[in-house]
């Protein structure tokens, strides 16, 4: 049943994935379909609650605390960057997955939105749009200059997240 909960979300889309597709034999067989159940498991084994839409791993995590969602959240990101990296490492340039992390932190309608009939479950809400809007600056080529996929982004509802409950050092790029 559809409930309101706070949760944390992570969005990650394959940058490039088009023109891959067309450009390069093999891109989706040897290496998407590979990535996105790798992303897939990797949100999973970490509590979260994985939604995919095409190359788009779309995730929440609605434990009880902020805290626990949060660390759930950031281990999955941090695992997605090192396989994304690990499994590029295995093969050729022109098969490389790119992917951009996007985290954030909010009140959302969580559960089977869908109906009796569906086993859709997803998340609606301020923290899903946010990731998503978010998202699309990573493909700003002049955004791609300053950070790698290998960086996560924040908003700043999970920063103020992290400043509060964890003690991490990294780098804030202020997009105002």
């Amino acid at each position: 049943r559809p409930r309101k909960k706070r949760i944390v979300c992570l969005h990650s889309d394959i940058r490039n994935f088009t023109d891959n597709t067309n450009s390069s034999e093999g891109y989706i067989s040897k290496s998407v379909i590979r990535n996105i159940k790798a992303t897939v498991n990797t949100v999973e084994n970490n509590n979260g609650i994985p939604r995919i839409i095409g190359d788009l791993v779309l995730a929440y995590y609605d434990e009880e605390t902020d805290v626990v969602n949060t660390f759930n959240c950031l281990n999955s990101a941090f695992e997605i960057i090192e396989t994304n990296n690990d499994l590029n490492m295995l093969t050729n340039d022109n098969l490389k997955v790119c992917r951009y992390i996007v985290l954030s932190i909010g009140d959302a309608v969580v559960g089977n939105i869908g109906g009796v009939s569906s086993r859709e479950i997803t998340a609606l809400g301020v923290p899903v749009n946010f990731v998503s809007r978010l998202d699309e600056i990573t493909k700003n080529q002049t955004f791609q200059k300053n950070i790698s996929s290998s960086n996560i982004i924040i908003d700043y509802r999970f920063k103020g997240t992290l400043d509060q409950y964890f003690l991490l050092q990294y780098d804030v790029v202020d997009l105002h």
